[in-house]
């Protein structure tokens, strides 16, 4: 497990390296809540299966777009 766990911190830093140096901000978090597959589905309406790194790396994609008000474009086009 802590092979693992220093592989994961090892690519991070190198992805965050490789941010940094193109100008782009970055940081890294961890997840802060974890969903179950059905939870994920209702959010985000994501129809296929997903594993638990799938819905962490959705979770943050979704915050990052709630953020940026996509999801607001997004939910006004469900509409019409």
């Amino acid at each position: 497990m802590a092979r693992s766990i220093g592989r994961l911190d090892e690519v991070t830093r190198l992805i965050l390296d490789e941010l940094a140096e193109a100008g782009i901000p970055a940081r890294s978090c961890a997840p802060v809540r974890k969903l179950d597959a059905e939870a994920f589905k209702r959010t985000t309406r994501w129809p296929r299966r997903t594993g638990q790194e799938a819905r962490d790396a959705g979770m943050l994609c979704w915050g990052v777009a709630a953020h940026a008000g996509v999801l607001d474009e997004a939910a006004a086009a469900l509409r019409t």
